[in-house]
């Protein structure tokens, strides 16, 4: 104390000790948490997200909308043959988002 005192610092009290000792166990605890919560999320779910994010139903949708009209289209990667398609396919792969990823079936 002395010493603390000597160097312009003031000692500290046991309260402030216990706090403090108190507040770097909860911060381990919390990092901890948080990196096992990280590890048990997809790569795909965006954090607090539960459940699957194209569902059956969502996914026949998507293919009907998507992978027919795709075809009909003329669609080979991001850019079909009928010029009207384009803006078309590119607004329905936003709305189906993750079903997008699913892609459509190989015929």
């Amino acid at each position: 104390p002395a010493q603390a005192v000597k160097e312009g610092r003031r000692a500290a009290n046991p309260a402030e000790m216990q706090f403090l000792k108190a507040a770097v166990v909860l911060v381990g605890a919390l990092v901890a948490e948080s990196r096992v919560g990280l590890s048990a999320l997809s790569v795909d779910a965006p954090a607090g997200v539960v459940g699957e994010a194209c569902g059956e139903a969502e996914y026949e949708r998507f293919k009907t909308i998507v992978c027919d009209l795709r075809e009909a289209c003329g669609c080979k990667g991001v850019l079909c043959e009928q010029e009207w398609c384009n803006g078309y396919m590119s607004k329905w792969k936003k709305e189906f988002g993750a079903c997008t990823a699913k892609g459509c079936p190989v015929k």
